[in-house]
């Protein structure tokens, strides 16, 4: 994890800071409030987290940040963490991960605006920062406010992997969604960054 603030870039209130020691709890609880959503089958312990806090701080193949929102170091909130994990630096593409405060859900529209703003930053982050060619991310198909979300920044819907993942008693197909640096870059996404 490397110590650099991402405050500089600001997207609908919220931006972006590295991981504190002190979060992987916090991210612990939502986790696991939400393994409905999640690739976790099994509750994380605090053991878990502590191995997990070893491995991501020398992994050069994932950035993960926790997404603030509000103005001001003292009044921001941290309000969920996400990240480009997955990194394939040969091919240069990485895999989204965004996971928010349970409690944001009850908001439609901040939970939107949440997901919208934290798009902006890690496409910023991957295509800019990291100089990936490709984002992508997996969504279970009972998620259609998060595919509607993707779909509303400009990610294209590349296909769908046939009852990939068992929750909820059952299967459920996974749909992949992408972008590429130049649709990023051509769609006015960038959020005023420069090339």
């Amino acid at each position: 994890m490397k110590k650099r603030t991402k405050k500089d870039l600001v997207i609908g209130g919220r931006y972006l800071e590295p991981l504190d020691k002190e979060d992987i709890w916090l991210i612990k609880d939502w986790r696991n409030s939400r393994m409905d959503v999640l690739r976790q089958n099994e509750p994380l312990t605090d053991e878990d987290q502590r191995k997990w806090l070893k491995k991501i701080k020398s992994d050069k193949n994932q950035r993960l940040f926790m997404v603030l929102h509000g103005k001001g170091r003292g009044a921001a909130k941290k309000i969920g963490y996400c990240g480009i994990v997955h990194m394939d630096q040969y091919n240069k593409r990485g895999e989204l991960s965004i996971l928010f405060d349970p409690s944001r859900e009850n908001d439609t529209f901040g939970y939107r605006d949440d997901f919208i703003s934290t798009l902006g930053l890690l496409c910023a982050e991957g295509f800019k920062e990291l100089g990936l060619h490709k984002l992508h991310a997996e969504i279970f198909e009972f998620r259609g406010d998060v595919m509607s979300y993707f779909k509303e920044f400009g990610m294209i819907s590349e296909g769908v992997l046939r009852e990939h993942q068992f929750k909820r008693g059952r299967y459920y197909d996974s749909v992949i969604y992408s972008m590429l640096r130049e649709e990023w870059v051509s769609s006015g996404k960038k959020a005023g960054l420069t090339e």
